[in-house]
């Protein structure tokens, strides 16, 4: 009886090893990054890479003029400058956060001080986001802000 037992519940783990590993053999593989990758600013993508494309919430780009790309382009560029710095030090903060999380000893008082540090950064860049897509509304017609 102790051995059939022992069989079963052998044979009852090991199915469900299978089970969980073919679950995430269906789960489409992400790569490392992704989620800092679509965080990066909307400064870095080219306007002229999405054009004549029908993309959600990119159709105001198609009654643009070549002045106006330009315009928005150099915005974008000068915006993705700015991110890419505050980005970086996000990083490093985060990394330092990880490193005081994760040590022998953990002091408290220092992680908080890190927090408080990263959210003002986040909140810069979220600003710095912001303040752009203003700017890029200012150099549109009445007509392309409705759908802007």
């Amino acid at each position: 009886m102790n051995y059939i037992t022992k069989t079963l519940s052998l044979l009852l783990i090991l199915s469900g090893f299978l089970t969980i590993d073919g679950l995430s053999q269906n789960r489409p593989n992400r790569p490392m990054g992704e989620r800092q990758q679509r965080m990066q600013p909307f400064a870095q993508q080219d306007i002229k890479e999405n054009q004549g494309r029908n993309m959600p919430g990119q159709a105001w780009m198609q009654s643009l003029t070549e002045e106006q790309r330009e315009q928005i382009k150099t915005l974008r560029l000068q915006t993705h400058e700015q991110a890419l710095g505050l980005e970086n030090q996000l990083k490093e903060k985060r990394a330092r956060l990880q490193t005081l999380s994760t040590g022998d000893q953990i002091n408290a008082k220092a992680a908080h001080s890190i927090i408080e540090e990263i959210s003002v950064m986040e909140a810069d860049l979220e600003k710095l986001r912001w303040n752009t897509r203003m700017e890029i509304r200012t150099l549109l017609t009445d007509e392309q802000k409705v759908i802007f």
